[in-house]
């Protein structure tokens, strides 16, 4: 059905890390040379100027944009283990529930900490919700943009899977803004996941795959979107998202469950197989289409659906007439089609970004301990992963 649900960006105030961080620096730090403190002291100004870009002001739906929100991402994520925020000079991290908008009488919820590891929260939020704009921004029509959207779908429902499992660590006890809570988390990463085997069977399709392998890719799917709709009708999940996503998840989970069964049909025709089930399976998929119709009958793909699945149960019937006088079984009494899941959470390793480079890379204590530093940082960070 090809039209793919993103998940909106966080919103933040700019802030300045220069006195805070300087701060830092004398606390944790004695007898730097005086070139590693100008060195630090430059990249206290490239942080500043880093997550303006990143955080405080609009990103692309490119990869350029994504690419530059990790690298931000990666940089805090070793933050706490080079400059940890001094209580006594605190840096304010303040950022908006990414569906609340607010309105004219109250300003949208947010939660304010002034810690690295709630920074790292948002802005890892913020790579996964970016990932699946870009994938939803994708052409369905060239291979190429089908490959981008399935990776990208597929690192967006792993970060949102890693954020539910440490959301409550990250954030200390505090209480997080409803976006942020692990139940939205966990059904966002299944609505990604549902969303990347959607652009798998896309391609396969497309690609002309055999009916016994597409029903089990379109079984797969509708099971996907069923977890996902399932994840959408708790609260406060169902409070959060717009109505018209559950609807569209519902909708697509009647439609590739039709699927599964039309190309069940069509590898049983093309071996001349159980005429009975034939019939059965496509008057399934036709009830299926139905109940679908509310959500997808606007969907050009829908409609090409409902005429092959017409079509074809029409075929049937007047065969069965005249030829096989099959009786069709009930629909219940059938087995149910296997499934294969090509897709899965991509685990979130660090570092994100494509070469990143710590902007305090020489802040060490001791030169020969930055090796063993920089290792423990991002095996930490990975553990989880």
């Amino acid at each position: 059905m090809e039209k793919f649900i993103s998940i909106p960006l966080k919103t933040t105030f700019d802030v300045d890390f220069s006195k805070s961080l300087k701060k830092s620096l004398d606390n944790s730090y004695s007898g730097l040379p005086k070139h590693v403190i100008n060195q630090t002291v430059n990249g206290i100004a490239e942080l500043n100027l880093l997550r303006k870009k990143a955080c405080a002001s609009a990103l692309q739906k490119d990869l350029a944009s994504l690419e530059l929100l990790m690298r931000y991402t990666d940089q805090v994520g070793v933050m706490e283990n080079k400059l940890p925020i001094p209580v006594q000079c605190p840096v304010a991290f303040k950022w908006n529930d990414a569906f609340d908008k607010g309105n004219r009488f109250r300003f949208p919820a947010s939660l304010t900490v002034t810690d690295w590891s709630f920074e790292k929260a948002a802005v890892s939020f913020n790579c996964g919700a970016l990932m699946s704009a870009i994938a939803a921004n994708q052409s369905m029509s060239d291979d190429e943009q089908l490959k981008t959207a399935a990776r990208l779908f597929q690192q967006s429902a792993g970060v949102f899977a890693q954020l539910k499992d440490q959301v409550t660590i990250m954030l200390q006890g505090q209480k997080p803004t409803t976006d942020m809570v692990p139940d939205c988390l966990g059904a966002f990463s299944a609505l990604m996941l549902a969303q990347a085997q959607e652009t798998i069977y896309t391609k396969a399709a497309k690609d002309g795959m055999k009916p016994t392998s597409l029903s089990k890719v379109a079984q797969q799917l509708a099971e996907f979107y069923q977890i996902a709709e399932e994840q959408m009708n708790k609260e406060p999940v169902n409070n959060v998202c717009d109505k018209s996503w559950l609807n569209a998840v519902t909708g697509k989970k009647q439609l590739y469950s039709a699927l599964a069964q039309f190309h069940q049909t069509q590898a049983l025709a093309d071996a001349k197989d159980d005429f009975g089930e034939q019939l059965s399976r496509l008057g399934e998929a036709q009830k299926l289409l139905n109940k679908a119709k509310s959500a997808a009958s606007n969907s050009a793909f829908y409609k090409e659906t409902v005429e092959k699945v017409t079509k074809a149960l029409e075929k049937a019937k007047r065969e069965n007439d005249y030829i096989y006088h099959a009786h069709p079984p009930e629909f219940s009494t059938l087995p149910e089609l296997p499934k294969t899941a090509l897709v899965k959470p991509t685990p979130v390793q660090f570092p994100m970004s494509t070469g990143f480079t710590d902007l305090f890379e020489t802040l060490v204590q001791e030169p020969n301990q930055k090796k063993t530093l920089i290792e423990k940082v991002w095996k930490f960070l990975n553990m989880d992963s």
